[in-house]
């Protein structure tokens, strides 16, 4: 009898420490959690290139930043103490950034590289779905040495620096929403770039324009999707990982803001 009720004992003592050991396993392992989500809080904190905006979600920056404190596609690169927006059809500088309102403003780097003749330099393309154009914003077309005389329903203007006895250079300014027909027309060179137009000053600027002041003031563009306002404005940061935006906060990550009150402990609980 006294031996049964020594092994019953020591099997609950075993079972005391197994359970000990489970509980505090679990408990470090929640800790190291915890820990890693408040290192990425600390991670996604804003960063400044030197000259402009602070970069923070959407966007992030290249070796500086973690690609969890942006979103895929919102690289930013710092150059010359410049953030720089890479697209497929070249370097933008970014000079300007409403977060608030998801909208952000691109120069041409090389339209400021080269005071001595200021010109669209190539087409802008979008690389994602998720950017629009803002309001009020118009093309630019350049066009050099084309086949034939015409005229456009908008104010043309010479381009000096970039003519010569050879050729002419003309630039014309086109609402976004109206397109120049330009199918008799062959030109030796044509580029065709967004400006940004104040909502006051449309009519006017279409008629009577400076475009080197057009180019040199750039475009903006909007990004569409979730906003970050309520994660911001709870203390935190966004991220976005594992295909979800999430809240990164000093106690650790949030479903949506840091008073929702839900950890994401996704780590453990796999």
């Amino acid at each position: 009898m006294c031996s049964h009720m020594g092994m019953r004992i020591l099997f609950n003592f075993r079972l005391i420490c197994n359970g000990g050991i489970i509980l505090f396993t679990a408990a470090m392992l929640i800790e190291l959690v915890l820990s890693e989500d408040q290192s990425k809080y600390e991670a996604c904190a804003p960063i400044n290139c030197g000259l402009g905006p602070n970069i923070s979600y959407p966007f992030y920056v290249k070796d500086a930043g973690e690609e969890f404190c942006g979103h895929p596609g919102f690289r930013i690169a710092c150059e010359n103490d410049e953030p720089i927006y890479k697209t497929s059809s070249g370097l933008f500088i970014i000079k300007d950034i409403s977060y608030e309102n998801q909208w952000f403003r691109l120069v041409d780097k090389e339209v400021l590289s080269n005071d001595s003749c200021i010109t669209p330099v190539h087409n802008f393309s979008f690389d994602r779905a998720s950017l629009i154009f803002r309001p009020y914003h118009a093309e630019l077309f350049f066009f050099r040495n084309c086949n034939v005389s015409f005229e456009v329903n908008y104010t043309k203007t010479e381009v000096p620096c970039a003519s010569n006895a050879t050729y002419n250079s003309s630039i014309a300014l086109v609402p976004r929403d109206e397109e120049a027909n330009w199918s008799r027309i062959a030109c030796e060179y044509l580029v065709t770039a967004p400006v940004q137009l104040e909502e006051s000053k449309v009519n006017r600027t279409i008629y009577s324009f400076d475009y080197v002041k057009l180019l040199k003031d750039g475009f903006t563009l909007k990004w569409t999707g979730q906003s970050c306002a309520g994660c911001r404005n709870s203390g935190g940061r966004c991220g976005f990982e594992e295909d979800k935006n999430v809240c990164f906060c000093p106690d650790g990550s949030h479903a949506q803001n840091c008073k929702d009150g839900r950890l994401n402990l996704h780590s453990f609980f796999i």
